[in-house]
């Protein structure tokens, strides 16, 4: 599933953002090799599939299923950084990581520009961003944001 839809600002981004988290989870699950457990094998298993392609004008939420099997870009693993933000918490939800998150990166706060994730174990922050070569590898930005993500139930109340 996608959601194509105008900038809506950053509350409202996250709030599609976790939507389609929950929807990869089950996905996930069943994708993920026995072998691929760790944070960094989650990072590697999925820079494999995955290709950058920018959204362009409108903002586009992709889950994990549609990013790899049957996205708008007819190129499997096509998306730009927040459809890979969805793919890696579904992934790391999936293999039972709880201390997760996002890392919003910008010029200020007014003005993020990049989106990537976060896992905590221990005393130990590591950063998976499918933008990067390189596992637990960042680039320097001026403003940084790290948001908890925790996957609970969401109540979504359509207006008629």
């Amino acid at each position: 599933m996608e959601y194509r839809i105008q900038y809506p600002g950053l509350q409202e981004s996250l709030l599609h953002l976790k939507i389609q988290v929950i929807q990869s989870i089950d996905y996930c699950k069943a994708i993920l090799p026995d072998h691929v457990q760790t944070p960094e094998d989650i990072f590697y298993y999925c820079k494999n599939r995955v290709t950058y392609v920018p959204d362009g004008g409108n903002e586009l939420f992709q889950t994990a299923e549609t990013l790899l099997e049957n996205n708008v870009h007819n190129i499997p693993g096509a998306g730009d950084c927040d459809c890979f933000t969805i793919l890696l918490l579904a992934c790391l939800a999936a293999k039972g990581y709880k201390n997760i998150g996002i890392v919003l990166v910008g010029r200020s706060p007014k003005n993020a520009v990049h989106i990537y994730v976060y896992v905590k174990e221990g005393n130990s922050t590591e950063f998976l961003d499918l933008t990067n070569n390189s596992y637990n590898y960042e680039r320097f930005y001026p403003f940084k944001q790290l948001i908890p993500f925790k996957v609970t139930p969401i109540k979504v109340i359509f207006n008629q």
